[in-house]
């Protein structure tokens, strides 16, 4: 039977306590299986870590970011994020799992400031994801919560509330636009849309608090192939053109921040606002719509001066 040495119990201390390596890695160091070193832990007597001790393994760093920032990530866990307590301490784990690079790249820019991120690659049902884990101190509780309601604190201002919602546009909303032909007229739709599952009464209450302050979001829908699912967006001009410059300084999903850039562009070339009685006159004719909506049917069907119809792309 093959004898191997057997090792000194204070240098397998300082390694494994002291420096936190792992036995695998304590095994690669001296040139030996990892069911070696177990067994010399035993022999010595060495205990292993707790599951406190084992994430307590890496610095971790408490919340430093304002109420901005606070609503923020409230609004993106709501969407997208996984949390839960570490066993057999206070620390939190927030993990998410994706195929996306600007996802991960988003993970990444909230919390490796904070803490050690594990990354576990090819996992998913096509084995073509990556998850990562991010290990949090105490002072990150205010995530643990995953709210189906928008918290109080965060309804009573208006600041905090747009971004909460950013955090929840980058999580779950669509935004963007395209242009079409339809019975040989141009088309154009355009949009800001969020639809759920199960955070219903959140999605009410982001309706009714992007109503007062004046987006003109759509009435809640449900999905014609999905009866359980309920949407709204934002749909007309006017309103895409003010929530767009308000909302894109708080989004910091980089896809999310490109499709609200490319939208944005979009509906301001498109985009005619009212003149001071609140008509909407069109700058081609003598025309004078009621409504964004009036305006748009007679620029796309009606209008004989306009230089150049919207294409279709």
């Amino acid at each position: 039977m093959l004898r191997r040495n057997p090792l000194d119990k204070e240098l397998l201390q300082k390694l494994y306590h002291e420096q936190g390596l792992t036995q695998q890695a304590i095994a690669n160091r001296l040139g030996v299986s990892p069911s070696h070193i177990s067994r010399e832990m035993k022999r010595l007597g060495i205990p292993i870590r707790t599951p406190s001790e084992y994430h307590n393994r890496y610095p971790k760093y408490d919340f430093d970011g304002t109420d901005m920032d606070k609503a923020y990530l409230i609004g993106f866990r709501t969407g997208d994020w996984y949390v839960r307590q570490a066993a057999g301490g206070t620390n939190f784990c927030i993990s998410v799992c994706s195929n996306k690079p600007a996802q991960l790249q988003h993970f990444y820019a909230c919390f490796a400031d904070y803490g050690h991120i594990a990354v576990t690659q090819n996992v998913g049902p096509r084995h073509d994801e990556t998850r990562l884990r991010a290990y949090l101190n105490a002072s990150w509780d205010f995530l643990v919560p995953n709210p189906h309601a928008i918290p109080d604190w965060i309804l009573a201002d208006d600041d905090l509330f747009l971004s909460f919602w950013a955090g929840y546009t980058d999580a779950d909303g669509t935004i963007g636009y395209r242009t079409f032909i339809y019975r040989g007229v141009p088309k154009v739709s355009k949009w800001a849309q969020w639809n759920t599952k199960k955070d219903k009464q959140l999605l009410q209450q982001g309706r009714q608090r992007l109503h007062e302050m004046g987006f003109r979001p759509s009435n809640i829908m449900s999905a014609k192939r999905q009866p359980d699912t309920r949407h709204f967006g934002i749909y007309n001009y006017t309103g895409l053109y003010k929530f767009l410059t308000a909302i894109l300084p708080l989004l910091r999903h980089a896809d999310r921040r490109a499709q609200a850039i490319k939208t944005l562009e979009f509906v301001k070339e498109h985009y005619i606002p009212p003149d001071a009685s609140g008509q909407y006159p069109c700058p081609y004719c003598d025309f004078v719509g009621t409504s964004p909506g009036s305006l748009q049917v007679h620029l796309s069907r009606w209008c004989q001066y306009k230089p150049t119809p919207i294409s279709k792309q």
